[in-house]
């Protein structure tokens, strides 16, 4: 038996439904890479360097220590920051949003104002196209809130600002239902049924101007008042209903009703080989591209003290985050060339969260013995298709193609890279 397999034998289970969640990820991250070849930075993500701010030339592997329990993640690595597409930045920057708008909730709260949930939507069809929906829809939010009008409308409930968030089902029946979620801060005065009714009559006529139709009474446009206590935004997370500071960041972790799939529904659909989903998720990721996944208005969050950042600062500032935890161990650009040709993050983390640095240095070391065996085979086998069949003899090695006995660089650190793996 292996040393890896004396040491598996007394080592601790791991979290499996956190594994399984985690590898379900990274299998979803690839088809992404399939389905979308053309984007550099999205098959880049997790699988190099970072090369921005605080760069060492190396990343590591850290344990996380939360109330929860332990884990173990990477941390140094490049991360695309591509929220609508990568399953692995999505969940981290929506994480760190969330925060932002739960803290503007509680900070509109103190102040007495009153938090509203509102939700536009509109009458779709299976034939529409999802970009040609998104334009209009676009256009019919921005003339919403645009002229004397919306000053009026801002002036008599009392209005002090709004967080808007984009969100796309897909159903069936009737295709693609992209919709418009916003929180709205107003005086605590305003009259939430009084407000509906006036949202409705003006997205009405504006929608219908868009050609997006005519919207529905029930389901043109709802409000829901958004309160303060933790109980009861736990019981909306726990039977689905719209939480604002979940619903507006967290459509990673969203399931469609009423048989709709979310983008991310689709996407898994796809990793598990279907095709249609396959083609639906790829129409969603090109029509959302470089679209804003949430969007504040002016003051909004000067008003509430929260400082402005992108989403790279955020995914920035959990790298830096995760420094505080225990290091691991350090992983330098071929072992991370390694874990990808053998799909072997997941296995790595959890190796980690096992048996620490000394099985991850045993783990690293099979694959490099696998990758050398591997490429070996591969020159012999060119070398026998150069090879002279009338007189039996083997070309020369220099007569060889360059790439045939090339191996790639191991790094800034190859002279040591050999003594790295051993136990």
């Amino acid at each position: 038996m292996s040393a890896l397999g004396k040491i598996t034998e007394s080592c601790t289970p791991p979290d499996y439904a956190r594994a399984d969640y985690r590898a379900e990820r990274y299998r979803m991250q690839r088809k992404t890479w399939e389905l979308l070849p053309n984007r550099g930075r999205l098959t880049a993500c997790c699988n190099a360097l970072n090369t921005g701010p605080g760069d060492k030339g190396y990343a590591t592997i850290r344990k996380v220590t939360e109330f929860t329990g332990e884990y173990c993640t990477f941390q140094g690595v490049m991360r695309c920051g591509s929220l609508w597409t990568c399953p692995i930045c999505a969940p981290i920057v929506a994480k760190r949003r969330a925060k932002e708008i739960a803290h503007a909730i509680d900070q509109a709260h103190q102040k007495g104002q009153k938090v509203l949930f509102v939700t536009f939507t509109f009458r779709h069809q299976r034939n529409e196209t999802l970009q040609d929906n998104l334009k209009a829809m676009s256009t019919a939010r921005a003339k919403f809130w645009a002229g004397n009008p919306a000053t009026r409308l801002k002036t008599r409930f009392g209005i002090v600002g709004r967080i808007t968030a984009t969100e796309v089902t897909h159903g069936e029946e009737n295709g693609w239902h992209p919709h418009i979620h916003e929180l709205i801060f107003v005086d605590q005065y305003a009259d939430e049924t009084e407000l509906s009714n006036v949202f409705f009559d003006r997205w009405s006529a504006i929608a219908t101007k868009c050609g997006l139709g005519t919207p529905i009474r029930e389901r043109g446009v709802t409000v829901r008042h958004v309160c303060d206590s933790v109980e009861a935004i736990s019981k909306y997370a726990v039977f689905g209903s719209e939480l604002a500071s979940t619903e507006l960041t967290s459509a990673h972790t969203k399931q469609g009703r009423k048989g709709g799939r979310t983008p991310w529904e689709l996407l898994r659909d796809a990793t598990n080989g279907d095709k249609r989903s396959a083609w639906l998720w790829k129409e969603f990721a090109e029509a959302f591209y470089g679209r804003a996944t949430v969007y504040w208005s002016k003051g909004l969050k000067d008003l509430y003290s929260i400082e402005e950042l992108s989403d790279e600062d955020h995914l920035n500032g959990e790298d830096q985050e995760l420094e505080q935890h225990q290091e691991v161990i350090k992983l330098y650009k071929f072992d991370l060339y390694l874990l990808r040709k053998y799909k072997a993050r997941n296995g790595a983390l959890q190796i980690a969260e096992l048996l620490g640095e000394r099985g991850v240095r045993a783990f690293l070391n099979q694959l490099l013995e696998l990758d050398r065996a591997e490429r070996e085979a591969y020159r012999k086998r060119l070398a026998a298709q150069f090879r002279n069949v009338q007189t039996r003899e083997l070309i020369p090695t220099s007569a060889l193609p360059r790439h045939a006995l090339r191996m790639p660089a191991l790094g800034r650190h190859s002279k040591t890279r050999s003594n790295q793996y051993v136990n």
